[in-house]
């Protein structure tokens, strides 16, 4: 399965995550920061909420407990703490590029802004990756306001409005411009600008027309201070795809930055004094013990009964294409590795897809990906994939040739089964579904063979 840049960074990075989720102390929830009134802020003369890098996660799925994010939580937070004349900006890839339901995703998730009444979307790569489908999506909902300055069309036009000049209560105007990160493989009929000549056109052309500019897209991390560092004119600069965001405001040569992101797991919040300057930035972690926004919740569970029923088939069609990888079943295993069997299949990975089908998740793609990874031992059985779960290929990689090198006794059998790492349990176990996975700790409850490579 493909998987996007992004997923692909926080697999590498995984480790990071881990380390960095043990240590709980610098995750303030947002409930606390509720119950404390520390969320007021009345003496602030506007509050900028910030979002981005939901990559599919619309709410917790529950693979462990305590986890943060999700919708319909947001939705509770930002509406006890929003003021008349703040601003709320979101900054883009909302679905993973390997979810099977993506386009489903995508609207669900920008459904959810539009009845959050964000200010505006930046769109990022996952977005502009859908083309013309992201933009019909757009223009179902009118209300969201869509914004980048250089996102163009083949023609040179823009896709969509470069900013928007927001009046605060006492009458100043704040300028939020959106810029997309170049990437490549943009799709035909489109172009990204470089961000800085589209960005200082923008500077030249706000000069007059607002107060202060705020600089706002799914950026990296160096990008985002490289333009805070060039472009210090700007109140400030946000960016929305770091792997791990920054708790505060972080200090350039230029103007102050912030980084926010990993599966919308917090909201980045940055406050601003009397002159327009930030005087107090942190994270908002989405935690367990918010309740529920009814409207967010109501998006969240329509979206599922829909993945539900586009996955209907979904399962049985892994189970084909895992077998045309070359996967031979874990049966076929026990033939010559029956303690490490009887090991595989008194674990829960023998069981997987049973705990979807508890939490009424057995047709959603994207947990199915991980929970479903097993083919009958005889490819002429219609198997019921229900009955699966994460078998010994979902490590050790399709073993069909390895099986038939095997029972004729070659030479080769050995070399044509990939040994299981560490790397092999991160696929699944690593954030955002596990971000407690301890491989030192877990090991030993499934260990069988000669172990695994570190």
């Amino acid at each position: 399965m493909t998987r996007s840049p992004v997923r692909a960074a926080t697999r590498l990075l995984a480790p990071f995550l881990l380390l960095a989720a043990c240590v709980s102390w610098w995750r303030p929830p947002a409930s606390d920061e509720l119950a404390s009134g520390r969320a007021a802020g009345a003496d602030r003369s506007l509050r900028l909420f910030l979002t981005g890098e939901m990559a599919g996660f619309l709410a917790p799925c529950g693979c462990e407990a305590g986890q943060y994010g999700g919708l319909a939580r947001r939705g509770a937070y930002l509406r006890a703490v929003r003021r008349p004349g703040d601003l709320t900006i979101d900054l883009g890839n909302l679905a993973a590029s390997d979810d099977a339901t993506r386009l489903l995703t995508l609207g669900a998730a920008l459904e959810g802004l539009r009845a959050l009444d964000y200010d505006a979307f930046v769109p990022s790569e996952g977005e502009v990756l859908l083309g013309k489908d992201f933009e019909d999506e757009a223009r179902r909902r009118p209300g969201l306001r869509v914004i980048c300055a250089n996102l163009l069309r083949a023609d040179g036009t823009l896709v969509f409005e470069p900013w928007f000049v927001h009046t605060i209560p006492d009458g100043r105007r704040v300028a939020v411009v959106g810029v997309i990160e170049p990437f490549a493989d943009v799709p035909e009929g489109y172009a990204v600008a470089p961000i800085e000549e589209s960005l200082r056109a923008a500077m030249v052309a706000l000069e007059s027309a607002a107060d202060a500019v705020v600089v706002a897209g799914g950026l990296r991390t160096d990008t985002t201070q490289t333009l805070a560092a060039k472009f210090p004119e700007a109140a400030l600069v946000a960016g929305g795809w770091p792997t791990v965001g920054s708790k505060r405001i972080v200090e350039t040569a230029g103007a102050p930055a912030m980084l926010v992101g990993e599966f919308g797991w917090y909201v980045g919040r940055v406050d601003f004094d009397d002159s327009l300057r930030v005087a107090d930035s942190w994270q908002s972690w989405i935690d367990e013990r918010l309740p529920d926004d009814p409207v967010l919740a109501g998006v969240v569970a329509r979206y599922k009964a829909s993945a539900s029923q586009e996955g209907a088939g979904f399962a049985a069609k892994l189970l084909t294409s895992l077998r045309e990888q070359g996967f031979a079943g874990s049966a076929a295993c026990a033939e010559c590795h029956a303690a490490e069997f009887e090991v595989w299949k008194a674990s829960g990975h023998a069981h997987a897809m049973q705990t979807l089908v508890h939490k009424g998740s057995e047709r959603d793609p994207s947990c199915i990906a991980c929970h479903l990874q097993d083919v009958h031992v005889d490819p002429v059985v219609t198997a019921d994939p229900l009955t699966f779960g994460l078998g010994c290929e979902g490590c050790h990689g399709g073993a069909a040739r390895h099986a038939d090198l095997a029972r004729r006794g070659s030479s080769d059998a050995k070399s044509a089964l990939a040994p299981a790492t560490r790397e092999a349990c991160l696929r699944c176990h690593s954030p955002p579904n596990d971000t407690h996975f301890d491989f030192g700790h877990h090991w030993p409850k499934i260990a069988h063979g000669p172990g695994v490579k570190k």
